[in-house]
């Protein structure tokens, strides 16, 4: 490569005129300003200096890093102070209600949509559901889909995406005490009757599962969405007869073990009651339909309820 006048190989230019002899004004594709430079090859005898590099078959400065990558920011948290809290028992359950102590934490508003999880396959973090042939509840293959809860996913899914935006599935005991407000509530809204403005039953001639939040009258007292009606959610907590053990906010189980769902499964009014405590299990590489999941995580400041 000829040496004429090299010293201003590699300055910034705006046009031809500011680059000497037979240097030109060129500008990468990567966003780079442009600079006086001149033709190479990269297995030629036209090479660079040292502070440039052979690029596009002009000598550039080295591409510009890709630039970090924005902090996920896809769920809307609701935050809760926790305390002390006693586990609802199921009508035909005569045993002794659990008494647990509950830390600070925050919840997901809704359950997680269609395209949140979209968010994390494209980020080649989450695998997609796997749809089973002839499923047409799957709403990863349904139209409209977007703001539909994901269904038809093992909790290994759910908890990878989880963890994607820094969180975790939330234990039962947070569950419940973020659907009744932490209040001694009859149903996640409070006291009235409950209808098809609440939740969304098989009964109110609606295609399930519906948009996440599409009951506004049925959203709790700090605005958490269907907690009741609608979609099972996946709980880490274990498939027993009896609730959370005492004083314990949950029950840590190995993967394979079978798990708590809470808080769907209504098919009509007289089935709306028993929906708020039965505990439904669920194996954890199995895929449900009528199960999704929300994500919770410690608490990290600001008002609590």
């Amino acid at each position: 490569m000829k040496n004429a006048p090299n010293r201003l190989l590699g300055a910034p230019c705006t046009r031809a005129a500011d680059c000497p002899g037979a240097l030109l004004c060129v500008s990468a594709n990567d966003g780079h300003e442009p600079v006086c430079s001149q033709a190479c090859s990269r297995y030629g005898s036209a090479t660079c200096p040292s502070t440039l590099s052979c690029r596009d078959g002009y000598c550039l400065p080295e591409a510009a890093p890709p630039p970090e990558p924005e902090p996920v920011q896809l769920i809307t948290w609701i935050p809760f102070e926790g305390g002390t809290w006693t586990m609802r028992q199921p009508p035909t359950d005569d045993a002794a209600s659990s008494v647990v102590e509950v830390a600070p934490f925050e919840i997901g508003r809704s359950e997680v949509t269609v395209a949140q999880y979209s968010a994390c396959v494209g980020a080649h973090v989450c695998t997609s559901p796997r749809v089973p042939a002839g499923e047409t509840k799957c709403t990863w293959s349904q139209p409209r889909r977007d703001e539909r809860p994901v269904n038809c996913l093992t909790v290994e899914q759910a908890a990878t995406f989880a963890a994607w935006v820094g969180a975790r599935l939330p234990t039962e005991a947070e569950w419940e005490l973020a659907a009744f407000s932490g209040r001694d509530f009859t149903y996640p809204w409070g006291e009235a009757p409950p209808t098809c403005q609440h939740l969304v039953l098989d009964t109110c001639k609606v295609t399930l599962p519906e948009a996440v939040c599409s009951r506004p009258a049925g959203h709790s007292l700090y605005d958490l969405c269907d907690m009741l009606g609608g979609m099972w959610e996946m709980l880490p907590d274990a498939a027993q007869p009896n609730l959370a053990q005492p004083g314990v906010d949950g029950v840590s189980l190995p993967l394979g073990t079978p798990m708590v769902a809470r808080g769907g499964g209504s098919t009509g009014p007289t089935s709306i009651i028993d929906s708020l405590t039965n505990r439904d299990p669920i194996e954890v590489t199995e895929l449900y339909f009528d199960v999704g999941f929300r994500v919770a995580r410690a608490r990290r400041g600001g008002d609590t309820q």
